[in-house]
C-alpha cells in the first residue's frame, strides 16, 4: 500500500518524491512522512509500505519498493508525475531501502519473479538517513540491529555471506547507473554506526558518483533527529538541485507549511482514481 500527496499547483508533471519508513524492518509504517513542505516546492509525495520481516523475509522488502516505484510510474499522468524525476528517500531501514533502490536501478535479479514489471522501477536521486550499508562486514552492528538483521533474513544464527550482500548498497555499487546520493547520519547512532555511512559515501565517490555525506554532531537514530528545519533544508535542496533546476547553484526558499490537495490510499495491485473535490 501507498499513500499519495498532490500539491495545489499548477505546474504539471512534477518531480516525486518516495518515502520508506524505517523500523527495523519488522516495524513502522508508512503514516506521517516527513518532507510535507516539498508540496509547495512542487513535488508529489508518496509514502509506501511492504512487507515487514515477520511477514516475509528479504528480498521481498526490496521486491515491494521496486513494485511501488513501477506502480507509480504506470500512473504518472493520473497524478501528475513527472516519470524521469523520481527520488527515494528513507531513514534507518527504509534508508538502507531506498540506497538499494539507487545502487540496482535496471538489475532484473531484484524484481520479484514472475511480475507483471509493466515499466521501470529506476530512481533518480537518493537521500538516505542513516541506513544500514553493509551487511557483509557488519563494521560494529549494535545489539538491537544484529536482531534485526537476523529476523529480516530469518535466521537466528549467521545469515548466508551471499545474502548478506544482495542487501548491501555498497556492495552493489558499479554494477548499476549510477545517481546522486544525500547520506546523513547521527554522529552518536547507537543502534547503526556512522561508519555504515561513511563506507557507502566513500564507494560512491571512488565509482564517480555525486554524493554527499553529513555526519549530524552528537545525532543519534530517529526519535527527533534529522526532522528540525536546518537538516530538512539539506533534504529538499538536494532534491532540487537533481530535479528543479538546471542550474546547480540555484537553492530555493525552504518552507515547511503543508498544503497537500490531495491524500490518495493506493494498491499496487489495483489502480485508484483521483477522488473528487
Amino acid at each position: 500500500m501507498l499513500d499519495i500527496y498532490v500539491p495545489d499547483v499548477p505546474t504539471a508533471p512534477r518531480p516525486l518524491l518516495v518515502w520508506i519508513h524505517g523500523g527495523g524492518w519488522f516495524s513502522g509504517d508508512k503514516a506521517l512522512p516527513p518532507g510535507m513542505g516539498t508540496l509547495l516546492r512542487g513535488y508529489d509525495l508518496a509514502s509506501i509500505n511492504y512487507r515487514l520481516s515477520n511477514e516475509a523475509i528479504f528480498p521481498a522488502q526490496i521486491y515491494d519498493c521496486k513494485s511501488a516505484i513501477r506502480f507509480l510510474r504506470a500512473h504518472a499522468r493520473e497524478f501528475d508525475i513527472d516519470p524521469m524525476r523520481i527520488g527515494v528517500w528513507g531513514e534507518s531501514a527504509g534508508g538502507q531501502l531506498a540506497s538499494l533502490l539507487g545502487t540496482t536501478n535496471g538489475r532484473a535479479e531484484y524484481e520479484p519473479l514472475g511480475a507483471s514489471l509493466g515499466g521501470s522501477s529506476a530512481v533518480q536521486a537518493v537521500c538516505d538517513w542513516f541506513g544500514p550499508s553493509d551487511f557483509v562486514h557488519n563494521l560494529e552492528f549494535h545489539g538491537f540491529t544484529i536482531h534485526a538483521e537476523s529476523l529480516l533474513f530469518g535466521s537466528t544464527n549467521s545469515s548466508s555471506a551471499t545474502e548478506e550482500m544482495f542487501a548491501s548498497p555498497a556492495e552493489q555499487i558499479g554494477h548499476a547507473p549510477l545517481v546522486p546520493f544525500l547520506i546523513m547520519h547521527g554522529e552518536l547512532d547507537p543502534y547503526v554506526p556512522v561508519q555504515q555511512s561513511e563506507v557507502l559515501y566513500q564507494k560512491l565517490r571512488a565509482a564517480g558518483a555525486p554524493a554527499r555525506l553529513v555526519i549530524i554532531p552528537k545525532g543519534g537514530h530517529g526519535n527527533g533527529w534529522f526532522r528540525n528545519h536546518d537538516d530538512l533544508a539539506m533534504v529538499y535542496n538536494f532534491f532540487d538541485r537533481c530535479f528543479m533546476s538546471s542550474n546547480p547553484k540555484l537553492i530555493m526558499p525552504v518552507t515547511l507549511t503543508p498544503v497537500p490537495r490531495v491524500v490518495t490510499t493506493a494498491s499496487l495491485l489495483v489502480a485508484t482514481t483521483r477522488p473528487s473535490h
